[in-house]
């Protein structure tokens, strides 16, 4: 039953489980894993929410062997920023996300993964470029 708002899935033991409007489903703009990954063309800038606090939002890119690339982030209304980057032969992992705006890389052909994440919520631009 709803009720203000409110799901009501049941009770157990004279206990009433409920779920508000935040535990319900809510408008992602970016897959929140690898598998979910929002292809990115090099070239190319996105707009990105942090919609609550934990979203992870996930991109892909396909890098070409011999090719540098810069991935940056410039905030909008994001209080802060930390960004992953996986890839062939570059894990950048969870532990030590980049906390700067900006990264270059480049090397070897493959998908490359990038995570965004902040401590709070807001907006953010993504950039993937070509360097020489």
């Amino acid at each position: 039953a709803v009720v203000d708002g409110v799901v009501y899935v049941g009770s157990l033991d004279n206990y009433v489980y409920a779920l508000g409007p935040e535990h319900l489903s809510r408008d992602d703009d970016h897959g929140d894993s690898r598998s979910e990954a929002t292809a990115v063309d090099v070239g190319s800038t996105v707009d990105g929410n942090i919609e609550v606090v934990g979203d992870v939002d996930f991109f892909s890119i396909r890098a070409v062997s011999g090719q540098g690339y810069a991935i940056e982030t410039q905030l909008r209304s994001l209080p802060d920023r930390a960004f992953t980057l996986q890839g062939p032969g570059i894990d950048i992992g969870p532990g030590s996300s980049i906390v700067g705006r900006r990264i270059v890389f480049g090397g070897r052909a493959g998908v490359y993964f990038i995570s965004v994440r902040s401590s709070g919520t807001g907006t953010y631009r993504l950039t993937i470029s070509a360097v020489e």
